[in-house]
C-alpha cells in the first residue's frame, strides 16, 4: 500500500488505556495527590478537582469518539452496489495495488520481499461477504505483525467502498 499515516501497531486498546492512565496521573499530580494517585478521588481543592475530572472525562470521550463504529455497521446493499465497487476500485488502484497487485492477488511491486507477503484478496476470507467486518477492520486498524498500515486517512464510506471492491475480486 502507498505511504499513509498510521498509529503504532501497539494495539489500539492498549494504547488507549495507556493514554487514559497518563492523563489520569497528570490530573492526580495537578490535584496534589503525589504520594497516592488514588487520593485524586478525594482531592480537597474543589476547582482543581473539577478541572482535572473534566480533562479526564473529555479525553476519554475523545478516545471513545474517535473509534470508528463503521466495522459493525455494514451498509445495506453494499455488495449489490456497482457504484460502491467502482469507487472502491479507484481507491484500490490509488492506495492498495502497489502491495496487493492490480488483480488483488498479493503480487504488487512493493510486496516483493515482504514477510509476510501481502494478502491475496481474491480468496476468502477477504473476498467473502461474511468477513466484511474483518476486512473493514484490517483496512481501518492495519494488521499487526505485517506491513499493512492503518488507513486513518480514509473515511468509513471509503473503507466500505474498498470492502465492496475486494468482495468483487472473489467473484471474478
Amino acid at each position: 500500500m502507498a505511504a499513509g499515516f498510521s498509529i503504532p501497531q501497539v494495539g489500539n486498546f492498549v494504547l488507549e488505556i495507556a493514554l487514559i492512565l497518563l492523563v489520569y496521573s497528570i490530573a492526580a499530580n495537578v490535584c496534589g495527590a503525589r504520594r497516592n494517585p488514588l487520593d485524586f478521588v478525594v482531592c480537597r481543592r474543589r476547582a482543581t478537582r473539577r478541572v482535572a475530572a473534566a480533562a479526564v472525562g473529555a479525553f476519554c470521550a475523545i478516545i471513545v469518539g474517535c473509534r470508528s463504529p463503521g466495522a459493525s455497521q455494514i451498509p445495506s446493499g453494499l455488495f449489490a452496489s456497482h457504484e460502491a465497487s467502482e469507487r472502491g476500485r479507484t481507491l484500490f488502484v490509488e492506495h492498495c495495488a502497489i502491495c496487493h497487485g492490480q488483480a488483488g492477488d498479493g503480487h504488487g511491486a512493493r510486496g516483493v520481499g515482504m514477510d509476510p507477503s501481502p494478502a491475496d484478496l481474491t480468496v476468502p476470507p477477504w473476498s467473502d461477504s461474511a468477513s466484511a467486518g474483518q476486512t473493514y477492520r484490517a483496512i481501518h486498524d492495519g494488521v499487526q505483525g505485517t506491513a499493512m498500515p492503518s488507513w486513518l486517512i480514509l473515511t468509513d464510506q471509503q473503507i466500505w467502498d474498498l470492502v465492496a471492491y475486494i468482495h468483487s475480486l472473489g467473484e471474478s
